[in-house]
């Protein structure tokens, strides 16, 4: 997961990976859902993180070749700092 601008250039790093559940294989059937926490530390946004607005989330699900974006209209660091975090996929909502 990256934050982007509108025209989908890349911001700041991409989000770390915490490992807070074991790993395991989710089979989701069609129509069910899954999901995944996502962290976003606004508090570290300061003149030395160079922050640009983001206009979207682009989010490559486990496993695919594709990504999807999700609006996301708040400022993230553009340096090498890391101010995103998600977290493994877990079955359901």
């Amino acid at each position: 997961m990256v934050a982007t601008t509108l025209h989908r250039a890349e911001l700041g790093a991409p989000a770390v990976r915490e490992y807070g559940v074991p790993s395991k294989t989710i089979d989701i059937a069609p129509g069910a859902t899954a999901h995944s926490l996502i962290g976003y530390v606004v508090g570290r946004v300061n003149a030395a993180c160079k922050p640009e607005s983001a206009g979207y989330l682009q989010v490559t699900p486990p496993n695919t070749a594709g990504s999807k974006r999700a609006f996301f209209p708040l400022p993230v660091c553009t340096t090498s700092r890391a101010d995103l975090n998600v977290r493994r996929v877990a079955a359901g909502f």
